[in-house]
């Protein structure tokens, strides 16, 4: 994962907090993006029904936080959300939700056919 990554300052998503899901195929993945806005909750929203973890970076301050030096390292021109993962770095919010819906092989969140993908993300 980047250097950026702090799990002190993030919080995890997943069915319940006493319940942490595991991903079948990585670790937990680090989405930055102010939490509560639409960006990042489609990427959180997929995550919970695919069971891969995210863990939403915690106080993140819009124009703050994006505007750092650590920040623009993951993304040079500052925009969020991104997505920290094992892959690398992923952004745009439409973007994110689709890794996230693929990246568990176990689960057909993302359709079970070509034409089910296409129609689900159009």
């Amino acid at each position: 994962m980047h250097e950026f990554s702090d799990t002190s300052n993030v919080s995890s998503h997943s069915q319940s907090d006493s319940d942490v899901i595991q991903s079948l195929t990585f670790e937990a993945q680090v989405l930055h993006g102010l939490k509560g806005h639409k960006s990042p909750f489609k990427a959180l929203i997929a995550a919970e029904y695919n069971g891969v973890q995210v863990k939403l970076v915690n106080n993140f301050k819009l124009g703050v936080t994006n505007k750092s030096p650590k920040f623009l390292k993951l993304n040079p021109i500052g925009k969020v959300p991104v997505l920290e993962t094992p892959d690398g770095l992923v952004f745009e919010s439409n973007a994110i939700a689709r890794y996230v819906a693929r990246s568990n092989a176990g689960n057909s969140l993302h359709g079970s056919s070509l034409i089910d993908y296409v129609r689900h993300f159009c």
